[in-house]
C-alpha cells in the first residue's frame, strides 16, 4: 500500500513547527504592541493630550490633539482644529 510522506515535522498539537514558532512570534509582538499602546495613552493623559488618527500626510505616527491643534511627531504636520 502507497503512504505519503509528510510535509514537515509536526508537534504534538499538529501544527508544523515554522507554524507554531510564527504564532507565537506574532503573540508576542501584539502582547508587545498593547503595553505600547497602553502606556502612550496613559503618558497622552497625564499631559492633556489625546492620540488621534494615523497621519495623512506620512502615516508614521499617530497625530496628537492638543489644545485645539493637531500635531505629527514624526513629520511636524499641524493643524488648528
Amino acid at each position: 500500500m502507497y503512504q505519503s510522506r509528510p510535509t514537515g515535522k509536526r508537534q504534538s498539537d499538529g501544527q508544523p513547527r515554522p507554524n507554531r514558532s510564527l504564532r507565537r512570534r506574532v503573540e508576542a509582538v501584539e502582547h508587545n504592541q498593547r503595553l505600547l499602546r497602553n502606556t502612550l495613552s496613559g503618558l497622552a493623559r497625564e499631559r492633556g493630550v489625546s492620540v488621534g488618527c494615523e497621519c495623512s500626510r506620512c502615516n508614521r505616527a499617530y497625530l496628537l490633539v492638543a489644545k485645539h491643534v493637531m500635531y505629527c511627531p514624526s513629520c511636524g504636520y499641524d493643524r488648528g482644529l
